[in-house]
């Protein structure tokens, strides 16, 4: 299992081993924690992975096309009035803000 704490975290004593497993998983500019949207659900699938006006698309094309890169989180942008958050990988556990994208874009480029 990774290490899930800063090392200036490695004296604390732990009170909520969820809540440090879903602070380990959250990267920056999610609009909640990790995890805590639908069980399987991932970032990719919500309508608020939108990149944010920002470059959006695929890595340079590999063997079966290219990965989805990493976009921005509109839920996060309208909490922080406008701000635009870090960018958050496809594949990271939704959050509690999760609203299903209808049509979500695949994976990897030329993939359903």
């Amino acid at each position: 299992m990774p290490n899930l704490f800063a090392p200036n975290d490695l004296h604390l004593t732990v009170i909520d081993r969820e809540l440090e497993n879903q602070r380990g998983r959250t990267v920056a500019g999610m609009a909640h924690f990790a995890g805590t949207g639908p069980a399987n659900a991932t970032c990719r699938e919500c309508v608020h992975w939108t990149g944010c006006g920002e470059s959006t698309g695929y890595a340079a094309k590999k063997i079966g096309g290219g990965q989805i890169k990493p976009r921005a989180c509109a839920q996060f942008k309208s909490m922080m009035r406008g701000q635009i958050g870090g960018k958050i990988p496809y594949d990271v556990a939704a959050c509690k803000y999760f609203d299903r994208n209808p049509s979500p874009p695949p994976a990897y480029e030329g993939r359903s």
